[in-house]
């Protein structure tokens, strides 16, 4: 007596593997794809805070890390440079209202160190600065 047995594979399988595939590029497109935001050039620590305020497009970046090191949109500059090269930068950009400036000082700064730079600009006629902070969950909710 001889029995029929079909040897090919179940169709639930064959079926399985494009999927497979398709899910493994859609995550490699995604991985390479990914960055949607443009990351900072310094890496800081930035304080928490509890504001609901919204940041403004596209700011002018003063980064101060935690050895006291300036940075202008990523760039380092000399303590005595700042003002010279922030108000070469409001006039290039020649918008109006003027460009936005947001302060990034590293948590672990001493208050009094990211003050005396927000004094620097002060005196150099720069009025409207903001301070970038975390936000934290409950003022997302």
């Amino acid at each position: 007596m001889k029995l029929d047995i079909d040897r090919s594979p179940p169709k639930s399988e064959t079926q399985l593997i494009p999927l497979i595939n398709v899910v493994f590029l859609m995550l490699a497109f995604f991985m390479i794809a990914g960055q949607v935001q443009k990351s900072d050039s310094v890496t800081l620590d930035t304080p928490i805070s509890e504001s609901e305020s919204e940041r403004k497009p596209n700011p002018i970046t003063v980064s101060i890390t935690i050895d006291e090191q300036i940075y202008l949109n990523g760039v380092l500059v000399a303590r005595d440079e700042l003002v010279s090269q922030l108000k070469s930068l409001i006039v290039e950009s020649d918008s109006t209202p003027p460009p936005h400036i947001l302060v990034k000082a590293d948590a672990r700064l001493a208050a009094i160190r990211t003050r005396t730079i927000l004094g620097i600009l002060r005196d150099a006629g720069i009025g409207e600065v903001a301070l970038a902070t975390l936000q934290t969950l409950s003022s997302r909710e």
